[in-house]
């Protein structure tokens, strides 16, 4: 399978009318609620996700063993944009950046949050620092994702899927939590306010915190490299800017 029609063939599996009974809206947002989930699943619908699961990894793999059998491709990733480890950890990177440089860091195992502690999350760590060190965890944990989904499908209770409020919060009050997105840790901090309105919200998005870190991936690397380096950090402008 042709590396461009791959993303697109996996795109229109995403946006299928399966995905869309399960999980109506574009941006796959709507199940998401304050104290937990707006959808519950049956177990049809979680056998249907598995079984589109295991039809997107197998392609995958194809996809997986083209890649890291080229050898042009390897020559071109490998040692390029190195973020090296004391860098990475004098900045504080997060997510796969990271772990790409050798931080054994994830805040699913190492402080859970939902059910993680539930489940035994394969933290994916490389210690090169190069844009193929990038790629590999970011293919390793498409893998590992794909495998929480079918652990999760053993395990997952019966009853209620999301917690009522127990109580309104009074004005000024605020709450600290972090979660591990795909990206890396991200920070919310909510401070109410009046009769239980949202005062104020302040997300740290894993791309303010790795942004300025890739100037030193960048010197000793050709101008073409530039974009691949670039790319492989996987930064987000508008996470950068919340």
């Amino acid at each position: 399978m042709g590396l461009q029609v791959w993303p697109v063939e996996q795109a229109s599996c995403l946006e299928s009318p399966a995905c869309s009974r399960r999980n109506p809206g574009r941006l796959q947002r709507n199940p998401n609620r304050i104290g937990g989930a707006a959808v519950d699943l049956t177990a049809g619908q979680l056998s249907e996700i598995v079984g589109e699961l295991d039809r997107i990894e197998k392609d995958f793999s194809e996809l997986e063993s083209i890649i890291v059998s080229n050898a042009s491709l390897t020559d071109r990733l490998e040692t390029t944009g190195v973020l090296t480890e004391r860098t990475a950890r004098d900045h504080a990177i997060v997510g796969v950046v990271g772990r790409a440089s050798g931080l054994d860091q994830d805040l699913r195992r190492d402080r859970p949050f939902a059910a993680y502690d539930e489940l035994r999350v394969k933290v994916v760590t490389y210690r090169y620092g190069d844009v193929r060190a990038r790629m590999r965890v970011r293919m390793d944990e498409i893998h590992e994702s794909i495998r929480l989904v079918r652990e999760i499908r053993l395990k997952i209770p019966q009853g209620p899927v999301a917690a009522e409020p127990g109580r309104t919060p009074k004005a000024g009050e605020w709450a600290l939590s972090a979660v591990e997105g795909w990206r890396g840790e991200i920070v919310y901090m909510v401070m109410a306010g009046e009769n239980g309105t949202v005062h104020r919200c302040k997300v740290r998005d894993p791309s303010f915190v790795n942004w300025p870190a890739i100037q030193w991936a960048v010197p000793g690397n050709i101008i073409p490299d530039f974009p691949l380096i670039n790319k492989s950090f996987n930064l987000s402008y508008a996470g950068n800017d919340l």
